[in-house]
């Protein structure tokens, strides 16, 4: 059984972010991109990302073919030394990011579109881990009797 245009997408954009590093001509390397996963504590390598689907809106459906919006929620986790400041650190990972989404927002001609909708950034209060949150929108149509053809 073939992917859903869903999971197809999905897996490009972990593949994209895949992809940051220096060699490709990015600020940094992310040096490890976990699907799933919703917290970095774990990590031991930084920085290093993780990729959620937080939820899927059918916008609309018009026999054979349903439009619909999935929200995908990317963090990026970084350990910062005591003398790095937090916000300019997750300041050049959020840039470096919109650089890699925007790349292709049309996921391998997979999506209609891709919005970022948010970025905010965050500390966790016990560890030096800084996060930057992601949240984008990316809209794509399938065929309504067969998820895995895109239309």
């Amino acid at each position: 059984m073939a992917d859903s245009v869903r999971t197809q997408i999905i897996a490009t954009v972990k593949t994209a972010l895949a992809a940051v590093t220096i060699s490709n001509g990015y600020a940094f390397d992310i040096k490890r991109v976990e699907r799933y996963r919703i917290s970095g504590h774990n990590f031991n390598e930084f920085p290093s990302a993780t990729l959620v689907m937080l939820e899927e809106r059918l916008s609309n459906e018009v026999y054979p073919v349903s439009i619909s919006t999935m929200t995908v929620l990317i963090d990026v986790w970084e350990k910062l030394a005591d003398s790095e400041a937090l916000d300019e650190k997750l300041d050049v990972i959020e840039k470096e990011l919109q650089k890699a989404l925007m790349a292709d927002v049309h996921w391998n001609n997979k999506a209609h579109s891709t919005e970022i909708k948010f970025v905010r950034y965050g500390q966790h209060e016990e560890d030096p881990l800084g996060v930057m949150h992601m949240e984008v929108d990316i809209t794509y149509s399938f065929k309504a009797d067969n998820p895995e053809v895109q239309k």
